[in-house]
């Protein structure tokens, strides 16, 4: 009969056995976490490379273009910084001035929207719907005449330029109207605008910067390969100059870094014994093939300001910085870990922790380049004391992207 007795204790103790397991399995741990972006880098590359005495350069185009002055002749001195080659930056300027006025528009929306009201947002948009109109019926207006032989090309382009920068004023003031409409969460999608925004004014200004070939030191023209009129393409060879007393670096980084190394690309360089004291250079030939059998191509950095240490036949390292910036994912270091001897993070699927493996590239102060296993809007989570499967609720920090 004792059994009997016991049998209501035995059923208690198991139910509570039971609302423990199921309290403690399904609970959720809250982890910090982070959203993944995209973030605008310059790739850096480095290598080893040897001291050799500056004999020539061979200077090429940094993009395509028409040859619309060569200012300089065979045999003529320059300065580092006179200009060798001028193309035709009519269309450069033009977007520099578009990308500007873009960037102008991002700036003024994120600022309406932290400080404009409702009321003031929707008459900006009615305002600038109405512009949008009379832009395209001028712009209709145009092309009727252009194609009548009454319009110039010229004129038909500023049409076409008007009616494309006010569509984009439109656009921006819709965003701003929805970010009150949607209590504020396009607020972030008005920075990523203006951020994007940024990164293209950047590259205008380069492209534009590009229309002027410049010597990137002071020598002697040897040879002039192109001329006036001349339509050139990226990498094409324009001028060869003889240096002055310097100092050059041979470097044959892996053929796959093509792409990335061309004229003008800044470059660090120091003795692997003293890596405290660097001195700068600047990429000044390019191999325009790569040698089959070795699988690498060829590149010569012109050494700027040469500590005395440097001498002929000494083995450095270059670091190498690319000239335009790209978009990628950057993760700081505190979110990777290790399982099982592999590197990777914490990511949240289905309210569940999971390890993924990653494959990292070039490290910087700002972390590391993720080449494979994540991609944007991935939630990584802080490691810790982390088990497969295990149900985690994020915990964004401030200003962090929970969308």
């Amino acid at each position: 009969m004792n059994w009997l007795r016991q049998r209501p204790v035995q059923l208690g103790v198991a139910a509570v056995l039971m609302v423990y397991l199921v309290f403690h399995l399904t609970r959720s741990t809250e982890v910090a976490a982070l959203r993944i972006s995209e973030q605008s880098y310059r790739p850096l590359l480095q290598i080893s490379g040897e001291v050799v005495p500056a004999r020539e350069s061979q200077i090429s185009a940094a993009q395509g273009g028409l040859i619309t002055n060569i200012p300089v002749a065979e045999g003529q001195k320059v300065k580092q910084g006179d200009l060798l080659v001028n193309l035709d930056d009519a269309s450069a300027r033009l977007d520099m001035e578009q990308a500007k006025s873009d960037l102008q528009n991002a700036r003024l929306s994120l600022a309406k929207a932290q400080t404009l009201s409702y009321q003031d947002a929707r008459r900006d948009l009615v305002e600038d719907q109405q512009d949008l109109a009379a832009a395209e019926e001028a712009l209709k207006r145009i092309t009727a005449l252009h194609e009548a032989g009454a319009a110039s090309r010229q004129e038909l382009e500023d049409a076409e330029r008007q009616a494309a920068k006010v569509r984009e004023k439109v656009a921006a003031s819709k965003l701003l109207l929805e970010s009150y409409t949607s209590g504020g969460s396009n607020l972030a999608l008005l920075e990523n605008q203006l951020h994007a925004k940024e990164l293209v004014c950047e590259q205008n200004r380069l492209k534009l910067e590009n229309c002027s070939l410049r010597a990137p030191f002071a020598g002697t023209v040897l040879e002039i390969q192109a001329e006036v009129g001349e339509r050139i393409t990226l990498g094409q060879q324009l001028v060869r100059l003889g240096a002055e007393e310097k100092l050059e670096v041979i470097i044959n980084p892996d053929q796959q870094y093509k792409e990335l190394i061309i004229s003008g690309m800044k470059a660090e360089i120091w003795l692997p014994q003293t890596p405290d004291i660097t001195c700068s250079g600047q990429v000044s030939r390019v191999e325009p093939a790569a040698d089959p059998a070795q699988g690498t191509i060829g590149a010569r950095i012109l050494i700027n300001n040469g500590d005395a240490a440097l001498k002929p036949g000494s083995l450095v390292t270059v670091q190498l910085t690319a000239v335009h910036p790209v978009a990628g994912v950057i993760l700081e270091e505190k979110w990777v870990t290790a399982v099982d001897g592999k590197t990777g993070v914490w990511v949240i699927e289905d309210n569940q922790a999971h390890f993924r493996n990653l494959t990292l590239g070039t490290r910087s102060s700002r972390g590391a380049l993720v080449k494979q296993g994540l991609n944007k809007g991935d939630v990584v989570l802080q490691p810790g004391e982390l088990v497969e499967g295990q149900r985690v609720k994020p915990k964004y920090s401030a200003g962090g992207d929970k969308s």
